[in-house]
């Protein structure tokens, strides 16, 4: 993505938030000392988590990765006549129409004369 430097105005903690559009980073805990804890470093960073506060350290200088790709639309799926088949209604309405195909073949002379009447 990028390389960032920012200063800060002291020593204390910092929560740093990364906005992008297509990706989404988790918020990092910065916590900055006024001493050093060892040579060259006054700097420790987290990731941060809303149930536990800090969750793990991470190597600095900070590299992050995006924790998901944001999708702001739903896909649509492309169409398929075959839902229209599935549907309850269509099928009792292609019965109704099928049945009725099948009694008007049906001469009602023959009809008699099978039942013996």
């Amino acid at each position: 993505m990028g390389n960032f430097k920012v200063a800060v105005p002291g020593a204390g903690t910092y929560r740093l938030d990364v906005l992008n559009t297509s990706f989404h980073f988790e918020p990092v805990v910065v916590e900055v000392y006024a001493e050093e804890f060892q040579p060259g470093k006054n700097i420790k960073a987290f990731l941060y988590s809303t149930k536990t506060g800090k969750d793990y350290r991470l190597l600095y200088p900070l590299q992050l990765d995006p924790s998901g790709i944001l999708k702001y639309f739903e896909v649509k799926p492309p169409f398929n006549p075959m839902v229209y088949l599935k549907n309850p209604f269509v099928i009792m309405i292609g019965m109704t129409a099928l049945l009725s195909c099948l009694t008007k073949s049906v001469d009602p002379d023959e009809y008699k004369k099978a039942q013996g009447l």
